[in-house]
């Protein structure tokens, strides 16, 4: 029963460091776009991908670099870093050239 009170205290890391977890994403959310935020957390999460690959070894295939091309694409496009074909015109240019 030496065990419990391991857990028990691992446990209380965990909790701690998800509330900072979450306080960090409020203040984020309070600062930046939620656009931006999104950035930050999908390349934190990309980041914690790469240290277990790193740190355990563990496989990196084929599927996981299409899914991050995907994921990291997708998120350029949206925020406009990477411009959409035929879509230069914005919703407002096309509202005053009706008028």
């Amino acid at each position: 029963m030496g065990w419990v009170p391991f857990l028990c205290g691992c446990i209380l890391v965990n909790v701690v460091l998800q509330n900072l977890c979450i306080k960090g994403i409020y203040f984020l959310l309070s600062e930046w776009s939620s656009l931006a935020v999104t950035m930050v957390t999908t390349l934190r999460k990309f980041i914690s991908l790469l240290l277990s690959i790193l740190l355990f070894k563990n496989p990196f295939t084929a599927v996981h670099w299409a899914g991050t091309v995907l994921v990291f694409t997708g998120s350029a496009l949206f925020s406009g870093l990477i411009p959409l074909p035929g879509g230069g015109e914005k919703k407002d240019e096309k509202k005053d050239e009706k008028k």
